[in-house]
């Protein structure tokens, strides 16, 4: 069993994630807009940079093995909810490896930040991340022009 684990990425990380996202641009720029703004590992600096300073954000690595191989995060956090996004390397797709990481930040949210409600905004023609969100258990809400929104209420223990 793989062991994956969530970390906050360091700026010096820029190189590794730029290289990834990369590496993944064909798959990730139908999905993703911000993928064609990514140009440089001084683009991911800065990025990296402005989302550890983004109080309405938290930005994890999805780590295997000591290597990134995608990324997660909760964004617009408020009182008791937040969105998540998540992308994986290629080579990581289909491993239950999405899954793994989306039940990692789920236990995060409810320990550290006592989040209760999570929402997953995705392109309706991405299969794969609408099976990640079906089978951890969100529910479909709306469609909201080409996206469909899913929620999944947490347990705060």
């Amino acid at each position: 069993m793989l062991k994956i684990q969530l970390v906050t990425p360091k700026l010096e990380d820029s190189d590794e994630i730029f290289n990834l996202v990369d590496r993944n641009r064909s798959e990730l720029k139908h999905w993703l807009p911000w993928v064609r703004l990514m140009k440089s590992s001084a683009d991911e600096t800065n990025f990296l940079r402005n989302s550890l300073k983004d109080s309405t954000k938290l930005t994890f690595g999805i780590v295997i093995n000591q290597n990134f191989v995608g990324m997660i995060d909760l964004h617009e956090i408020k009182s008791e909810t937040a969105e998540v996004g998540y992308w994986l390397d290629k080579d990581s797709v289909g491993k239950g490896i999405g899954s793994s990481a989306l039940k990692n930040l789920e236990e995060l949210s409810t320990r550290d930040y006592k989040i209760r409600e999570l929402k997953i905004i995705l392109n309706m023609d991405n299969q794969k991340s609408m099976n990640v969100a079906k089978r951890n258990g969100y529910q479909f809400i709306e469609q909201n022009r080409q996206n469909l929104v899913f929620k999944k209420e947490l347990e705060i223990f």
